[in-house]
């Protein structure tokens, strides 16, 4: 039998120690950033020892890039729009409720979102990379739905800027979630809210990118 760094025995830890890793990573990336985690604490936490980290990641970069990859990977679905529905609407509508459900869904442990946010606003030189592996594909998947809502008739800036309405309307019930519960309990309580909170998002956006395209402030 092959003894690797972190093993233990299946009665005492039925998690693989590179679970582990990366979910001790996770926590701690996300309360101290790249800069301010260390590795001993990391394998402190994950219950193994200082060997693990090489033996599954080479170094602590490719540890925090995994385990950033881990966290993009519950939020951000590589699709195409045929994927999605037959019309521009079913896919608007189907895109949002996918993204919804992954951004607040309560099983999804708290750090993945934290880690997200702090590397989108403190940004490593690792944000490239996951920019262009998971963002970048997923906003194409969004602007060929809005131009397909659209007719074709919008050009990069408005897909740009309609994009970042839609994901932003998102975020809010993600990032304002706090506020959300005082300010609108009755949103949050309803049995079916994401749902009606979906449906809202995508006929407010219809309506908004008819509206750019019937102000013909939108050329190609």
């Amino acid at each position: 039998m092959r003894i690797v760094p972190g093993m233990a025995t299946l009665s005492a830890a039925p998690i693989p120690a590179r679970d582990r890793l990366i979910e001790a990573a996770g926590e701690i990336f996300g309360d101290h950033g790249y800069e301010g985690a260390t590795v001993r604490e990391i394998t402190r936490r994950a219950k193994v020892n200082l060997a693990a980290i090489n033996y599954y990641f080479r170094d602590k970069e490719e540890l925090y890039l995994e385990t950033l990859n881990h966290a993009m990977r519950t939020i951000f679905l590589r699709t195409q729009p045929e994927d999605l529905g037959a019309t521009p609407e079913e896919q608007l509508l189907a895109y949002i409720s996918g993204l919804l459900q992954r951004i607040l869904n309560p099983a999804r442990p708290g750090w993945h979102g934290k880690l997200l946010a702090r590397e989108l606003t403190s940004p490593s030189r690792l944000l490239n990379v996951l920019v262009e592996t998971f963002i970048r594909p997923h906003r194409d998947t969004l602007h060929m739905i809005i131009q397909g809502a659209a007719g074709g008739k919008l050009s990069e800036t408005h897909l740009s800027l309609i994009g970042a309405s839609v994901i932003g309307q998102c975020l809010y019930y993600r990032n304002c979630r706090a506020v959300s519960e005082r300010l609108s309990p009755e949103i949050l309580e309803a049995p079916d809210y994401l749902d009606h909170i979906a449906a809202h998002i995508t006929q407010f956006s219809l309506a908004g990118i008819a509206a750019q395209v019937a102000s013909k402030k939108c050329p190609k």
